[in-house]
């Protein structure tokens, strides 16, 4: 079902929010979403209403992901659509969008469900949301790292499962007596924003030495008192703790594998929170398996929803795992803000200027390339 919003004036064009849009009409069907958030929705529906757009939208029968030729059909027609990084824009996509598409607004960081080529060869604008969920997901990679080390999950679970049984002792099997992070070296693969703000992070709260790789210099990491920037593999050999922070691309895809993870030290944990096929799973696994290494902590994986009851890992190898169902950004306003910048993103786009949230294939090209296609009738 797709509930349809129009204009008070004159339409210029439809929007076709491509998930369950948490405003007024699904608050019921949501109720985990607190009325402040809704209400932020809300404004920003009503903000695309004002700029003269017709905004169709999904049901809440459709959470957490709406049906592909569900999608396929209501994309028909519309001049913008507003999306999650879970709906796949091919050739396809394009296709059943027909001329009228000139904006796809990506509700997250990451655009590697677009084809972005194709869009723009066509003069569609591709937009993200970076900045917003840098907080949120840097935050959540600190926990990462400091559960994993202190192999956090494990003893919770223990407690909790009527296991702990046996007294206090200094190195006791169920102490989970591990080396911690403090004044240890954390390796930095990816320094951009989130990378970054990792980094200053561990470094102010807990004085860890930082080595980065990156494809330029970070002024800012540069300026912290031991800081280096290195090849990946100095990297991988040097750290206590390996951090990912690329975004997935034909470069990035499996780049930490086998060989990579072969060049650690046995006590070193390794984090995600990117994308997950830049790390080679079953490598990992192996790595563990193994004792090649001591730990990973990951959000991402490379297929999701993930079940590791089902991925044949051995309990052993579970036992040296933290997992987190990939919520780097969920946080509630972080949410609610990658929203009203995808929003704000194609209201821009529509009536003919730029965004700054343009992706970077398509930021350095002559804007008029997608205006003429923009603003023809």
């Amino acid at each position: 079902m797709v509930f349809v919003q129009v204009p008070s004036g004159k339409q210029k064009g439809t929007v076709y929010v491509a998930y369950a849009y948490p405003n007024t009409n699904a608050h019921e069907k949501l109720k985990e979403v607190p009325d402040s958030i809704v209400q932020r929705m809300e404004n920003a529906m009503q903000s695309m209403l004002r700029a003269g757009l017709r905004v169709k939208y999904e049901s809440p029968d459709y959470v957490p992901e709406v049906p592909r030729e569900i999608v396929l059909r209501a994309v028909a027609g519309v001049d913008a659509v507003i999306l999650l990084l879970t709906c796949k824009v091919d050739e396809e996509f394009y296709d059943a969008a027909g001329d009228h598409l000139k904006v796809v607004a990506n509700t997250a960081v990451g655009t590697d469900n677009i084809d972005k080529q194709i869009a723009t060869n066509r003069g569609i604008l591709v937009t993200n949301t970076p900045g917003v969920l840098t907080y949120a997901t840097a935050d959540l990679t600190c926990a990462l790292i400091l559960a994993t080390s202190r192999r956090v999950v494990q003893s919770h679970s223990l407690v909790v499962n009527g296991g702990w049984n046996q007294p206090w002792y200094p190195f006791g099997e169920q102490q989970s007596v591990s080396w911690g992070v403090r004044n240890k070296t954390l390796g930095v693969v990816g320094a951009g924003r989130i990378g970054t703000q990792v980094a200053l992070s561990m470094h102010s709260g807990f004085g860890m030495r930082i080595f980065y790789t990156d494809l330029e210099a970070n002024r800012i990491l540069d300026a912290l008192p031991g800081t280096q920037r290195v090849d990946l593999k100095t990297l991988l050999r040097e750290a206590d703790v390996v951090t990912l922070h690329t975004q997935l691309d034909e470069n990035t895809k499996g780049l930490i594998g086998e060989e990579e993870l072969g060049l650690m030290k046995p006590s070193a944990i390794i984090v995600n929170t990117s994308r997950g096929p830049v790390l080679d799973f079953q490598a990992l696994i192996k790595a563990l398996k193994e004792r090649k290494i001591g730990g990973a902590g990951l959000d991402v994986f490379e297929k999701e929803p993930f079940n590791p009851l089902t991925a044949g890992i051995p309990p052993e190898v579970l036992a040296m795992m933290t997992f987190t169902a990939h919520i780097a950004s969920a946080e509630l306003d972080t949410r609610a803000n990658m929203v009203e910048m995808a929003v704000d993103n194609t209201i821009r786009a529509l009536r003919g200027d730029f965004p700054p949230q343009v992706v970077p294939e398509q930021a350095g090209l002559d804007p008029a390339i997608f205006r003429n296609h923009i603003l023809r009738a």
